[in-house]
């Protein structure tokens, strides 16, 4: 029967207990109406979206003595399924279980099953999550109907919310989870013994970027009109999205109640690296329709932004104080990455005693124009532009053509680089899908930083 317009449609909706003088309560009626408080703030989290609010920075310990343990910072997330996860301490969180544990039970207001964890062995990637956990604690005197106001026996007092770490096994030998254009060189980095420094920036690299599904991102574009509202196709690409799904395949599937916090590598029976912004993403808001409009996702915005910070974690990897400037200064971007995200900064070096790669041997390769100065207000337009730009593949001839332009930062370059005040030097690079931001200027910026007309020193540099 249809429903007419102004009838009340209150079947399934949130059930709130009516309080009123003389009713009889019962411990059934106040958890009802925690649970009716619990729904709405789920609904709330829901509309807000998914991913990490703050903190829960992932770093491997550099303590532990194992090199199978994480440190994991304080911090709240929102999971898929509206619930706040709050880690209020920081932790020291070991990978490998000495002993077989059960997962902490949950409580009345968790819709999640305990899940299984991942024990790391051989060389493999995983995924670390943070998934809600609850238990009871305490103890409250109990009285019952028939004992005449004497307590008898004991009840738990509170029921605790916390949270619980897991590892998921993300399996590279999968054809169903890496793409074909990431299987053979993640492959045969992950079959070495041994990696060089350079090869194991550039095993780092891929393993990011197919986590953040860039292979089969730029299929999308393709076929648009599938994806669009009344095509055939629901958007679903990256690992993570593959092992959501139920199946014999992955016992350890992702689930609505996890939040992913960071990418692990393992190998030696210790940790290899902890790459967090492979895996970790921001708050980002659901689309309004199972296959939205493509570039128009909040999802992929985070996931752009996210392709940025994975880079610039990289850099500070690989310019470590413990490695040398000589050793900075052979750097050259396909030999340490396969893709680079539309825009990043490296440090570059302006003298003998400044430390920092030299930028025209880490784009020796590639084509670009020579680097221009602009003004520091532009960066964050350029970093706003860059939010709807894919990361780019540099290492086959073919992408080594596509255009980045290198930009200097005036209030950066008019710092000393040496001396007691010295500043790090830094270069900014953007892909050419990006608006040029190096335009002749004369009164913006001061005349020794001035952007001149394009002429030779603007001629595309590369080989």
């Amino acid at each position: 029967m249809p429903t007419e317009l102004l009838t009340p449609v209150l079947e399934g909706g949130i059930r709130h207990v009516n309080f009123f003088n003389g009713r009889l309560l019962t411990a059934e009626d106040l958890r009802d109406e925690q649970q009716s408080g619990q729904k709405q703030l789920r609904d709330l989290g829901q509309a807000l979206g998914e991913g990490v609010v703050s903190g829960l920075q992932v770093e491997k310990d550099p303590v532990a003595a194992s090199g199978a343990r994480v440190t994991i910072t304080p911090g709240t997330a929102l999971n898929r399924k509206g619930d706040m996860l709050r880690l209020p301490t920081q932790i020291s969180l070991e990978l490998v279980p000495r002993e077989t544990r059960q997962a902490a039970g949950n409580g009345d207001f968790i819709e999640c099953s305990p899940a299984t964890s991942a024990t790391p062995t051989g060389t493999g990637v995983y995924v670390l999550v943070m998934s809600p956990a609850s238990q009871l604690q305490d103890r409250a005197p109990k009285v019952g109907l028939k004992d005449n106001g004497v307590s008898r026996r004991c009840g738990s007092r509170y029921q605790v919310e916390g949270v619980q770490f897991r590892l998921i096994f993300l399996d590279a030998d999968s054809d169903v989870l890496l793409p074909a254009g990431l299987q053979t060189p993640v492959r045969n980095l992950l079959q070495k013994t041994t990696l060089t420094r350079a090869e194991e920036s550039k095993l780092r690299n891929l393993l990011a970027h197919w986590c953040l599904g860039t292979v089969e991102r730029k299929s999308f574009t393709g076929d648009l009109m599938a994806y669009l509202p009344g095509g055939q196709q629901a958007i679903q690409y990256g690992p993570l999205d593959k092992i959501r799904r139920t199946g014999a395949d992955q016992p350890q599937r992702l689930t609505g109640c996890d939040v992913p916090l960071s990418l692990i590598f393992w190998t030696g029976g210790a940790i290899g690296f902890v790459d967090m912004w492979s895996i970790r993403r921001r708050v980002h808001s659901a689309p309004a329709s199972y296959a939205p409009p493509f570039p128009l996702d909040d999802r992929v915005h985070a996931e752009n932004e996210a392709a940025f910070l994975q880079f610039q974690q990289q850099v500070a990897w690989l310019t470590a104080p413990n490695v040398s400037q000589i050793q900075l200064s052979t750097v050259r971007a396909q030999d340490y990455f396969h893709y680079l995200p539309s825009l990043g900064c490296i440090p570059y070096s302006t003298s003998p005693a400044t430390r920092g790669f030299d930028y025209l041997k880490f784009f020796q390769g590639l084509t670009y124009r020579d680097r221009v100065i602009i003004e520091g207000i532009r960066l964050q337009s350029l970093l706003r532009f860059s939010l709807d730009c894919a990361p780019l593949a540099i290492e086959s001839p073919q992408e080594s053509e596509q255009l980045w332009w290198l930009y200097g930062i005036r209030e950066n370059a008019a710092l000393p680089g040496t001396g007691g005040n010295a500043v790090t030097h830094y270069l900014v690079f953007a892909s050419g899908y990006i608006p040029y931001a190096g335009e002749a200027q004369y009164n913006l910026s001061r005349w020794n930083f001035s952007n001149y007309s394009p002429g030779v020193s603007f001629e595309p540099r590369g080989e």
